[in-house]
């Protein structure tokens, strides 16, 4: 995306395109992170059945727009951080779902990677120690782990002190995950967003902002 290629992470230790595992890690040509969707270095977002549903871009190149959109260059939006790297680690496919063993693959690829902040923008009411395990460790090493709390109906959102989801509600009992809800452009609660004070830490605008979609071109595209 010309708003936020400019930002996208380089892996330091790899050789773009010579077909070899340049830092040992057990990926081939790694560049720019990795898909663990399809388990290959392409880490745009991912097409099912001609479409690009929008759980799937939204969730990973809408939200990193949000973090760190390049400024000043007369195009798009601004990021609230101009200097950063985005490390994009698909693990929800062309359809907007994942599943727990991709997400802990991709957790632990960014805590070897030396991240400062992983962002889950993705929720489910399926626990897995595992998942919490991985989480834990990620906040051991110093990582900030963020995740999103989750949205319910359009016309209510879940009470998560009843009704819990993941990762958000998964602290470790040491606070190791910073949940995150939505609020509208009042500054309320969005209707839909999910709640409580078990595992919401902060919310933020949820509504009527702008942000980047995928720029290549789609086969469901007819222009």
């Amino acid at each position: 995306h010309p708003d936020l290629r400019d930002n996208i992470w380089p892996n330091p230790l790899e050789l773009p395109g010579d077909g070899l595992d340049n830092d040992k890690n057990g990926l081939v040509d790694d560049m720019h992170g990795w898909n663990l969707v399809l388990n290959r270095n392409d880490v745009r977002p991912m097409v099912a059945g001609g479409q690009q549903s929008e759980e799937t871009w939204s969730h990973g190149t809408f939200v990193s727009s949000i973090i760190g959109a390049s400024g000043n260059n007369q195009q798009g939006i601004a990021g609230i951080n101009w200097n950063v790297q985005l490390m994009p680690l698909p693990v929800l496919d062309g359809d907007g779902f994942g599943n727990m063993p991709n997400v802990i693959r991709a957790i632990r690829y960014a805590v070897q990677q030396r991240v400062d902040v992983i962002n889950l923008s993705l929720s489910g009411s399926e626990y897995s120690e595992e998942l919490e395990q991985a989480i834990k460790m990620a906040h051991d090493a110093g990582v900030f782990v963020v995740s999103a709390v989750g949205n319910g109906t359009e016309q209510e959102g879940t009470n998560l002190d009843e009704m819990p989801i993941y990762p958000a509600c998964m602290d470790s009992g040491t606070n190791a995950m910073f949940g995150v809800g939505g609020t509208d452009t009042l500054d309320q609660k969005a209707p839909y967003a999910n709640f409580g004070r078990l595992c919401t830490d902060l919310v933020a605008p949820a509504q009527e902002f702008f942000g980047a979609r995928p720029s290549y071109r789609r086969p469901s595209d007819t222009a």
